[in-house]
């Protein structure tokens, strides 16, 4: 791969750990929220009805689910900053053999070419982490 294209991923890769990283905070605080509580004074910070509470938790643990998304993600996007640095980015860490434009193109912080992510996936292979979008 050419500079000229890594510098154009590296900037893309960039840009998605600031958008993660600015998104971050608004993410922690809907997960670490409390229920909302009855808001006419009552002491107890139990919700007026049952749906109420399971509607508050099923949010609370999609924030959850997201925040650790996210997390992940980073670590994703920061080792492919590193693979840019190392010039290994680009190759498949399965095979050696280049990834595909098109693939790179639409998750730049991809470890595996398609061919290897199907078959690891597929077999379920341990320690293989698919590619999150």
């Amino acid at each position: 791969m050419q500079r000229k294209e890594q510098e154009k991923y590296r900037q893309r890769l960039l840009e998605m750990a600031a958008r993660l990283k600015s998104d971050e905070p608004g993410v922690i605080s809907d997960a670490l929220r409390q229920a909302s509580g009855d808001i006419s004074g009552n002491i107890s910070n139990v919700p007026m009805h049952l749906a109420d509470l399971g509607t508050d938790t099923f949010e609370q643990e999609m924030s959850a689910g997201l925040l650790a998304n996210a997390r992940q993600l980073q670590i994703e996007v920061a080792a492919a900053l590193d693979r840019i640095e190392q010039g290994t980015f680009g190759k498949c860490e399965q095979c050696g053999r280049d990834i595909g434009e098109g693939r790179l193109e639409v998750v730049p912080y991809t470890r595996y070419c398609i061919d290897c992510a199907q078959s690891a996936e597929n077999e379920g292979e341990t320690g293989f982490q698919p590619t999150l979008l």
